[in-house]
């Protein structure tokens, strides 16, 4: 989801109509993607490669609209259904683990599908949208959603993990999971590090701009962080950027960079730089 302001001044929500998930055939189907942009320093890269093919394994846009497969040329076109069935907001990728496809929709709904074919696997209900990516590690598949609780499930069933539900406000960020520790920020100001095995809570962090007292203290984090396996970094709404330790969420530094905020974008960690 974003914010688009127009020449009157007004913000309007601006989602992806319809979601569209696809499998080419002629790459492996299974190639793990387990967090946003593939792990938790968003490398956003894989080491398969893809050869250009116009035919799909199969396109998904909701269950009841499943094309298998499908070749793109003239006058060859998918039928979406109207009014949409499923919307994902402009954040989501959908995540790959143990051969099945994992996204959360704007309707509360996450969905477990099985890559051969896009069947459903599994799918839930949740108690709000969920505007962005889910992470997996350990057999374990979970979601940060808007209404405030971050869910964890059985990758292979979806049979309930734990339901973790200490903020006060919603998740518009995707959590990563690194070294057995779910990490997210949350609407209410505080960064949430959540234990993997039972979803208990680690630490908790309050966002601090110069001073705890400044009114710019406690400012929303609206998007999701990065790692480099021992420090956890993000960006807050007053324009702080932080460093904290993984193991027990102590400040290791902060800095005020320029700019409005860290909504429309994620930090990325390479070589001990993060950027």
């Amino acid at each position: 989801m974003m914010l688009d302001r127009s020449a009157e001044g007004k913000y309007h929500m601006r989602m992806l109509r319809y979601t569209v998930a696809v499998a080419a055939m002629t790459c492996p189907v299974y190639a793990d993607w387990h967090m946003l942009q593939k792990d938790y320093q968003h490398t956003g890269r894989s080491t398969y490669s893809v050869v250009p093919s116009n035919t799909a394994r199969w396109v998904w846009v909701s269950e009841n609209h499943v094309t298998r497969p499908f070749t793109s040329a003239s006058n060859q076109y998918i039928n979406y259904p109207s009014p949409r069935e499923v919307i994902l907001a402009g954040d989501v990728q959908p995540i790959v683990a143990e051969n099945r496809v994992y996204f959360g929709a704007t309707n509360g709904e996450f969905y477990a599908l099985n890559g051969a074919d896009a069947s459903t696997a599994w799918k839930k209900q949740l108690g709000g949208a969920v505007l962005h990516t889910a992470a997996y590690a350990d057999g374990t598949v979970v979601c940060a959603c808007m209404d405030g609780k971050v869910y964890a499930w059985v990758a292979a069933t979806g049979n309930p993990r734990w339901t973790f539900a200490g903020a006060t406000a919603g998740y518009s960020v995707a959590p990563i999971i690194v070294n057995g520790v779910v990490l997210a920020g949350n609407r209410d100001g505080w960064f949430y590090a959540v234990n993997l095995a039972d979803g208990s809570l680690r630490w908790k962090y309050r966002t601090i701009a110069d001073v705890s007292t400044s009114p710019f203290s406690g400012a929303p984090i609206m998007q999701s962080a990065a790692s480099d396996g021992t420090r956890v970094f993000f960006g807050a709404e007053n324009t702080y950027f932080y460093a904290l330790s993984i193991d027990d969420g102590a400040e290791l530094w902060r800095r005020r960079l320029g700019g409005s905020g860290f909504q429309y974008t994620w930090p990325v960690v390479s070589t001990g730089i993060a950027s």
